[in-house]
C-alpha cells in the first residue's frame, strides 16, 4: 500500500512545479515586450521618415516656387506700354529714339528707350501735335469715362499674363493660378500637386510690374 506523500515532500513538489511554470512564462513575457516595443519603435521610425521626406519635399518645392516667381519677375520688368499697346518688350517695326518714316523727315518714336532701366521705356511719348499720328498716351491712360485708356480698363498686363503661361512652366510638383487683380496687379497662387485633398494655399504671392506704376 503507497503511504500518501508528506506535507513537505508536496511542498516541495507544488514548488518544483511552479518555478517550472515561472521559468518559461518569464521569457515569454521578455519577447512579447520587446516585440511591442519593437513594433511601437519601427511605427515611430516609419511616421518621423515620412515628415522628415515631407520636410525635405517641401523644401525642395519652396525652392523651386522662388525661383519660378523670380523668371515672373523678369517678365514684368519687360511689360511695356510705350507703343500706346502694351507689349512684352518694344515692338517689332518700333525702333527707340528718332525713326525716318516721314516725307518731312525724323519723325519721334512713342518709344524713348529699350532699356527696362530707364523710366522712359514704360510709357508713351508725347506726339507732335502737329502731325495726325493718334494720341499713343491717352490710350494708355485716359480719365475720359467715355474714352478709358488700357490702364484704366485693367488690360495693361493681359500680355504679360500670356507671356507667363506660355514661358514659364510650372514648377514639378506645384500648381500655379494667376489671377488678375485692380489697378493693373497679379497675384499668383501656388498649390501642391501631390495632395489628395484640397489642401490650403502653399505660398501667394501678388506682382506689381512696374509698368502698373505708371498708370495715373
Amino acid at each position: 500500500m503507497t503511504r500518501p506523500a508528506a506535507p513537505a515532500a508536496l511542498h516541495r513538489r507544488q514548488r518544483l512545479h511552479w518555478d517550472r511554470g515561472f521559468s518559461v512564462v518569464e521569457p515569454l513575457l521578455v519577447v512579447v515586450l520587446i516585440s511591442i516595443a519593437a513594433i511601437g519603435a519601427s511605427e515611430m521610425w516609419r511616421v518621423s521618415n515620412r515628415q522628415r521626406q515631407r520636410s525635405n519635399e517641401r523644401i525642395a518645392l519652396n525652392v523651386a516656387i522662388d525661383s519660378d516667381l523670380a523668371r515672373i519677375q523678369e517678365l514684368a520688368a519687360e511689360l511695356t506700354c510705350c507703343s500706346g499697346a502694351c507689349t512684352m518688350g518694344i515692338p517689332s517695326g518700333i525702333t527707340p529714339y528718332l525713326i525716318n518714316g516721314a516725307a518731312t523727315g525724323d519723325v519721334e518714336s512713342p518709344c524713348a528707350t529699350d532699356n527696362p532701366l530707364d523710366d522712359r521705356y514704360f510709357f508713351p511719348r508725347n506726339d507732335n501735335p502737329a502731325t495726325t499720328t493718334v494720341n499713343e498716351p491717352d490710350l494708355v491712360s485716359n480719365q475720359d469715362p467715355n474714352n478709358p485708356g488700357l490702364c484704366e480698363r485693367n488690360e495693361v498686363v493681359d500680355p504679360l499674363i500670356s507671356a507667363i503661361e506660355e514661358q514659364i512652366d510650372v514648377p514639378a510638383g506645384a500648381t500655379r493660378t494667376i489671377t488678375k487683380l485692380a489697378n493693373n496687379r497679379l497675384l499668383v497662387t501656388y498649390g501642391d500637386a501631390s495632395r489628395d485633398v484640397e489642401d490650403p494655399a502653399l505660398r501667394i504671392e501678388r506682382i506689381t510690374p512696374p509698368m502698373a506704376l505708371f498708370c495715373s
